[in-house]
């Protein structure tokens, strides 16, 4: 993770529920073990990206929308990612911030994008 980046805010819980459901999900199913990654990166366009990868068994459902899984809740979200979801569209009033793609035999990545937070606006002093 960029040290600029160190102090941004993450909703509570958000990476750890995409950690935790890698290696669940992901991981458990494997014989041979595996691995998950987690780094942090700013994008051209101001958002931050925070990218859960594992190299577990995937999500065949996302097999099947050849990568197009669309906006919202999908039919996999159990209560954890339910729970992020709704956190960030609260926080943020957007529903496309949680992507998720994935490939058979080459796990699953999810990238969680948070957009900058506004700052407050100044306030001039009262007379």
């Amino acid at each position: 993770m960029p040290a600029e980046l160190s102090a941004f805010p993450v909703p509570a819980f958000a990476v750890q529920t995409l950690a935790e459901n890698a290696v669940k999900h992901g991981l458990e199913k494997l014989r041979t073990g595996g691995a998950v990654q987690i780094r942090a990166q700013r994008l051209e366009d101001g958002l931050v990206e925070i990218l859960v990868a594992d190299t577990g068994a995937g999500i065949p459902w996302l097999w099947e929308q050849n990568g197009q899984p669309g906006e919202g809740p999908l039919p996999f979200f159990g209560l954890g990612l339910r729970n992020v979801m709704a956190r960030l569209e609260q926080l943020y009033e957007r529903r496309d911030l949680l992507r998720f793609e994935s490939a058979p035999g080459q796990g699953t990545r999810v990238r969680l994008l948070l957009p900058p937070v506004p700052q407050p606006e100044p306030t001039s002093p009262v007379n």
